[in-house]
């Protein structure tokens, strides 16, 4: 996997933050650009193609053209929330299995940290990813920071 085949930004501290449409992932990408911002660094977003970026209809007419649209989509919503930014970042996409190609892309752009959404609930959700956070956790050495997709209620 080769990721960021887009332009590269050169120099300082450097943050990846795994993006999806999912709530949690949303949340991350906010913390991604407010760390991002307190410490100077480059964020680079990388979204993982898997089959939830697919129709759930494999005979569908247009399944490929779905999938397109909605990686294109998350796009947009990662450039939206990016927008009134001054940092400097980029979006890219792989096909690989999420942790790994995350864990990937910290080793080869050298960056301080990775950010991710907290693990969706549900069987269907573990069995089809596994917790992404927790294979980041094992399969590199980057710290992984892991942000929930809402604030809990405070314990009184």
């Amino acid at each position: 996997m080769e990721p960021f085949g887009g332009p590269h930004l050169d120099g300082g501290h450097r943050v990846l933050v795994g993006f999806d449409r999912h709530p949690a992932s949303h949340r991350a990408l906010q913390v991604a650009i407010d760390l991002a911002v307190t410490i100077h660094a480059q964020l680079f977003v990388l979204h993982v193609i898997d089959l939830q970026d697919y129709p759930i209809d494999p005979d569908s007419a247009d399944w490929d053209g779905s999938a397109e649209e909605t990686i294109a989509q998350e796009r947009r919503e990662a450039e939206a929330m990016l927008a009134d930014s001054t940092l400097e970042w980029v979006f890219d996409t792989a096909r690989d299995e999420p942790a790994h190609a995350l864990a990937q892309a910290a080793h080869d752009l050298d960056v301080l940290f990775i950010i991710v959404g907290a693990s969706r609930r549900g069987l269907g959700a573990r069995l089809l990813h596994g917790s992404v956070p927790e294979a980041l956790v094992r399969k590199q050495r980057k710290p992984v920071l892991v942000v929930p997709a809402a604030a809990p209620n405070p314990v009184e």
